[in-house]
């Protein structure tokens, strides 16, 4: 897979090519702006787009627009360092095939990298939610609806048992194969993957 980096922090780019090509994964360039990675799209047409959603110059929903528009077969996966729901249905919608935080493990992001090359993926970490309420239920199964409908894949991993049992009440775990809950992110990627493979 080609993949070309897109951020506007050098450092964090230096780090994500080397976690990438330890992995194996072909790096083919690196740009700082939206506007600086539209050329190299062009020349090198990458299989696979990695950029930040705050880009100087462009939004990210307007850059990710801008890359479908302008090469229809090259994916492009947010690593962003916000989590705000509305930042992830905004780039999701612009036509985004995955999102992850530059907070989750650099093994996550090159798994996820490899996976959003097949499929569109999202997986939502609730670790950190260890009580969920009427209102973050109803935009949750917002986010889902909106997700399904643009063919996501979303896997909820990390959940703690009251919105666990909150979730399955609202049968929200019953949508197969477009909303999968897992324990943990080994199995989230493992399902993950196996999605990937019956899509190829």
């Amino acid at each position: 897979m080609r993949i070309l980096l897109v951020d506007g922090h050098p450092i964090f780019l230096i780090g994500l090519r080397c976690v990438l090509t330890s992995a194996d994964q072909n790096v083919i360039g690196e740009a700082n702006t939206a506007r600086d990675a539209f050329p190299m799209i062009a020349a090198q047409a990458p299989d696979l787009v990695l950029m930040e959603i705050a880009l100087p110059g462009m939004d990210g929903p307007s850059a990710i627009r801008e890359i479908c528009r302008r090469a229809p077969a090259t994916r492009v996966l947010v690593i962003s360092a916000h989590d705000q729901v509305n930042d992830l249905l905004d780039v999701l919608e612009a036509g985004a095939a995955g999102f992850a935080l530059k907070s989750d493990s650099p093994e996550l992001l090159a798994d996820l990298g490899a996976i959003a090359g097949h499929i569109k993926v999202l997986i939502i970490r609730l670790d950190h939610v260890p009580v969920m309420d009427a209102t973050g239920l109803v935009a949750l199964e917002s986010a889902i609806a909106t997700l399904t409908k643009n063919g996501c894949v979303t896997v909820l991993t990390g959940l703690q048992p009251q919105p666990r049992a909150l979730i399955e009440r609202a049968g929200l775990s019953t949508r197969p194969r477009r909303l999968v809950i897992q324990p943990d992110l080994a199995a989230a990627f493992a399902t993950a993957r196996e999605l990937a493979q019956d899509n190829c």
